[in-house]
């Protein structure tokens, strides 16, 4: 049962951080299928690929959901 729980997970590494993005795409169709995912893990391509920046600029996503 999918409650909308986020956790945030602070990583001593950006390899460590890589290594578990990749282990959790791996397992995405079988495990997690909401997943979303991206071909990039770099936040900056993410938000200008997803126009995250103009919507948030334009009121029209919150201050919460574009830091999520």
């Amino acid at each position: 049962m999918m409650d909308n729980t986020s956790i945030m997970l602070n990583f001593n590494s950006s390899e460590d951080r890589d290594m578990l993005a990749k282990k959790i795409v791996r397992s995405r169709n079988s495990r997690c299928p909401n997943l979303k995912y991206f071909d990039t893990l770099d936040p900056k391509r993410i938000l200008k690929k997803r126009e995250l920046t103009e919507k948030w600029t334009q009121w029209k996503i919150s201050n919460y959901e574009y830091l999520m």
